[in-house]
């Protein structure tokens, strides 16, 4: 009867925990693989749309998703690399598109416990970017790529406030080289400060 009742109350918290996750909410991912990234999406109508908001280079033949979507994320991560002056990043950056701001928000609440307060973010433990469709620009990207090029660089990720400067610095400077080449018709807005660490 001991052994029942101590087999019972072990097995309790791990049902009421279980119980408490509500797995038809979370999302279903699919994959495609960059050289230097692995993008995460829930179907093929949200990859489209995630193309055209990160459109970086005007020289990529298009030829189909599956080859377009590469070149461009992997010029847009270069092109942070070479703004920061950080090269030499060997591990794949994950990043997950949600189609909004409430799937991105229940994201950031299962993994911090609190209310999200960023449009975006990277988190260094896991090395990955967390956005979503209907917030997103090219240099949105590339600020939050370059977290990850900037916390992986350096021996000891920089303080907070240094590390959203530089991330910054490649966001603003992505925009005018694009503009400067004639390759952007709509400025984004000049928002900085999408990340929460």
């Amino acid at each position: 009867m001991v052994f029942f009742s101590i087999l019972l109350l072990s097995a309790a918290p791990e049902t009421a925990v279980s119980g408490t996750l509500d797995t038809n909410n979370l999302p279903v991912w699919e994959t495609l693989d960059t050289q230097h990234t692995i993008i995460y999406y829930q179907c093929f109508k949200d990859l489209e749309e995630f193309s055209k908001k990160v459109h970086f280079n005007e020289s990529i033949k298009k030829s189909g998703l599956a080859n377009s979507i590469p070149n461009e994320i992997d010029a847009l991560f270069k092109k942070s690399q070479q703004l920061l002056g950080m090269h030499g990043f060997v591990n794949k950056i994950k990043v997950k598109v949600f189609k909004n701001k409430q799937q991105l928000d229940d994201a950031y609440f299962r993994i911090y416990k609190k209310c999200a307060h960023a449009r975006a973010w990277y988190t260094h433990e896991k090395l990955t970017v967390f956005i979503q469709l209907n917030d997103l620009h090219k240099g949105m990207l590339a600020h939050e790529l370059a977290h990850a090029i900037i916390d992986h660089y350096m021996i000891i990720p920089p303080p907070e406030e240094t590390a959203e400067i530089l991330a910054g610095y490649v966001d603003i400077h992505l925009v005018e080289s694009i503009t400067k080449s004639g390759n952007e018709k709509n400025k984004p807005a000049g928002v900085r400060g999408y990340s929460a660490r």
